[in-house]
């Protein structure tokens, strides 16, 4: 199965719609009662964290978006979507202080991993295998 396939799995699993929300404007994200909406600053880096997500295995519900901004960040963080660099590091923060635990944890898992903002420097990460993807994002050799 292709990453593009398995991320419209993803998508549909998760109630995301069929491009997920990678072509809104906006990103919900939600605390506890509290909803806040965040700019859209990369459709791509949108795409690339779904992408991250099937990667590390980490959920779509708040604590584990803290976790996959720590992740992120371990991993590579996101290299060529620089306006984007606010999310996983501010995640991150607020993991620390949430769920400090699980937020180490993460960043531990990432540090030995290559994310798909890495991965997909030189190649067409959506048209890959996904085990092929998965495999990559293993090893912490240079590209």
């Amino acid at each position: 199965m292709t990453v593009e396939e398995k991320l419209e799995i993803f998508w549909s699993e998760n109630c995301l719609g069929k491009r997920g929300l990678v072509d809104s404007r906006w990103n919900k994200f939600i605390i506890g009662s509290l909803s806040f909406y965040l700019p859209n600053l990369s459709r791509k880096g949108y795409l690339l964290h779904d992408v991250n997500h099937l990667i590390s295995g980490y959920g779509i519900d708040w604590l584990s978006e803290f976790e996959i901004a720590a992740w992120e960040l371990a991993s590579g963080g996101r290299k060529g979507f620089y306006l984007s660099w606010a999310y996983p590091v501010l995640g991150s923060l607020l993991g620390l202080i949430i769920i400090p635990k699980r937020t180490l944890a993460a960043f531990k898992k990432g540090s030995s991993q290559k994310n798909a903002h890495i991965l997909s420097a030189n190649r067409n990460i959506l048209k890959m295998n996904f085990n092929e993807l998965k495999q990559l994002s293993q090893k912490k050799s240079h590209l």
